[in-house]
């Protein structure tokens, strides 16, 4: 779901300085390795947070996601577990992460297709998904304006 999103959104985002939109399908340590250098970090993944209707887009703090209750993504990418240990271990994080959730219930396994009902919902879903990443983009602490 996230890469889906994610390529609808890359194709209506003009090109700013210091603005890299980038596909990852790697692990939750090669995202450290990839990310670094970077001063901020925006992700846009699926998650798994209970109560929440199956493709509702949610924005999420950093630390939302350090106090996160079990496991919010759907494939065993942990990103709460992972910025835990790298803050406590003093890793090169961005110091701004935000991550566009958009929740699905649960997958099977990693580039699954979206369920039909989800599918027919994607141009709304990858829509409410650029708005919210639009208004990150104009926040003072983003400096991309």
């Amino acid at each position: 779901m996230g890469l889906l999103v994610g390529e609808r959104i890359a194709r209506e985002i003009p090109p700013l300085g210091g603005l890299a939109v980038r596909k990852f399908t790697g692990s939750p340590l090669a995202l450290l390795q990839e990310v670094e250098g970077c001063s901020r970090l925006i992700l846009i993944d699926s998650v798994c947070a209970a109560g929440c209707p199956i493709g509702t887009v949610r924005l999420f703090t950093e630390g939302d996601l350090l106090h996160a209750q079990g496991d919010l993504s759907p494939h065993a990418l942990n990103l709460h577990a992972v910025f835990a240990l790298a803050r406590r271990v003093g890793a090169a994080l961005p110091r701004w992460i935000r991550l566009i959730g958009i929740e699905v219930g649960s997958i099977q396994e990693f580039g699954a297709a979206p369920e039909p009902d989800i599918a027919a919902r994607m141009d709304g879903i990858a829509g409410e998904a650029l708005r919210i990443l639009r208004q990150l983009l104009w926040l003072p602490e983003c400096h991309l304006r």
